[in-house]
């Protein structure tokens, strides 16, 4: 390497003399072969950078709620929050009056009811609903309150929340699918722009399975759903007497269910689930007395039983297993007496302490007047 170095700076004017073209051609043929590698790399490049834009881009995917039986426009919510039925089975017939209450910021839902056999639908009576829950309603016996307690003030707060009120509801577009035809129902689901969770999905499956059909009814309110619906009848062939549940088991919010079931006898669940249900109500009802149920009670001779249940699922996802359902039972009626405290009030206080005040008062300006009359 030194004998190289000394052989350059040995010959200086030939270094000066080729400086000039030496450097020319190795920056040339740099240049050039740089360019050359950049257009074989372009087409390589181009889709790779285009990939790379499009890998960036985020798709943001609308969630489907876990509204149980009810379908939805992906992105709205709508949750049954509680459950009642009218049930009556004779000669295998089923005749079912189910009222929904529901709330979410949907304005339109597709409401799925699974049956054993293809059923008949129409709109029920409101009037029947309010009339056995007014049969089944608890004695009421009022206790006055003169002095607050501890649970006073909870119990101003649990009275303040707003009780779902009956919503007008345009109901419409019914169709019952043939046994086991999931296929049916998704087609019309999906016709509708709605969809359901997977969990639902799971149930509808489920259901399909076992043979089950499906009627679907969509229902339509101003602004969003918050209020108890007009009750849907279903009338349809079954082996046993039953209330499908299992769709409450594809919801994120608690719910409670209330079966009214008009019998011959007293009737109580009979189902794995049933240790959480508490029958609130059993006794004999007339037509005599309630002209208004005699559809109801003609295949008894116009004289029957009413039994009523009820089970709340604070984790449905969890709780809700199976459907409920019902047998004939040998236990004595029931009937509740609820007491309902009034609390005496006397200018905006409880009457006890405003009184005991008032007293105190009163005892005062008489010392004041006996001890002016004694100096005098």
């Amino acid at each position: 390497m030194p004998h190289a170095f000394g052989t350059w700076s040995a010959y200086p004017e030939r270094v000066s003399r080729h400086r000039h073209p030496a450097r020319r051609r190795p920056i040339a043929t740099l240049v050039a072969s740089l360019a050359g590698a950049l257009f074989a790399l372009a087409p390589l490049a181009g889709p790779a950078a285009a990939e790379g834009t499009d890998a960036t881009e985020e798709v943001e995917e609308v969630e489907v709620c876990l509204c149980g039986r009810l379908a939805t426009v992906p992105g709205e919510e709508a949750f049954v929050v509680a459950e009642s039925a009218v049930l009556r089975r004779v000669d295998g017939q089923q005749r079912s009056l189910v009222q929904l209450a529901v709330r979410g910021d949907a304005s339109t839902a597709l409401a799925i009811f699974p049956t054993p056999n293809p059923a008949e639908v129409s709109v029920g009576d409101a009037a029947t609903m309010d009339l056995v829950a007014e049969l089944a309603a608890p004695e009421v016996e009022e206790v006055s309150r003169w002095w607050p307690d501890p649970q006073y003030f909870s119990e101003q707060a649990e009275e303040a929340a707003t009780p779902l009120e009956p919503q007008e509801v345009t109901t419409s577009e019914v169709m019952t699918t043939e046994k086991g035809d999931r296929e049916a129902l998704a087609t019309w689901i999906s016709d509708a722009g709605m969809a359901i969770s997977e969990e639902a999905q799971a149930v509808v499956d489920r259901y399909a399975d076992a043979g089950w059909s499906f009627s679907v009814v969509q229902l339509t309110v101003d602004g969003g759903f918050d209020g108890v619906l007009p009750p849907i009848e279903l009338s349809f062939a079954s082996d046993r007497m039953v209330q499908p549940i299992l769709f409450d088991g594809a919801s994120s919010r608690a719910v409670t269910i209330r079966s009214y079931v008009i019998h011959e006898q007293r009737i109580d669940r009979d189902d794995d689930l049933r240790g959480g249900a508490e029958v609130l109500f059993a006794g004999p009802i007339s037509a005599a007395d309630t002209p208004e149920l005699q559809g109801w009670l003609e295949p008894y001779g116009g004289s029957g039983y009413l039994t009523l249940s009820e089970q709340a699922f604070t984790a449905p996802a969890t709780q809700v297993t199976e459907n409920a359902y019902f047998t004939g039972s040998t236990l004595p009626d029931i009937s509740r007496n609820e007491v309902v405290i009034v609390d005496r009030m006397v200018l905006g206080m409880h009457a006890g302490p405003a009184l005991v005040g008032l007293g105190l008062v009163v005892i005062a300006v008489a010392g004041v007047v006996v001890s002016r009359l004694m100096r005098h």
